[in-house]
């Protein structure tokens, strides 16, 4: 076979090879963007959604104290009408 055909067929075969690498590594580039802007839609929605929960539980942090503070006053009203009867009587005699 002659070395210059032998050549050109090598060069042809390199080139459409590499073209089809290149189209195959260009598609697979593509691939990733789109994978990394989807995934960069999904951070943005997971960190809305850490958001709303920080506020949910900020407002349960805010309801379980309120339900302290009532909880502390009616012990204290409980606590109050309860002493009196624990105290002796004086004679009044």
């Amino acid at each position: 076979m002659d070395p210059t055909l032998l050549i050109g067929l090598l060069v042809l075969a390199m080139t459409v090879s590499g073209g089809l690498l290149g189209g195959f590594w260009v598609r697979a580039l593509i691939n990733m963007r789109k994978h990394i802007i989807s995934s960069a839609d999904e951070v943005d929605r997971l960190a809305e959604v850490v958001a709303d929960l920080r506020g949910q539980i900020d407002g349960l942090r805010g309801d379980h104290r309120e339900l302290h503070e009532r909880l502390d006053f009616a012990e204290r009203l409980l606590s109050a009408q309860r002493q009196p009867e624990a105290l002796p009587r004086a004679d009044t005699g």
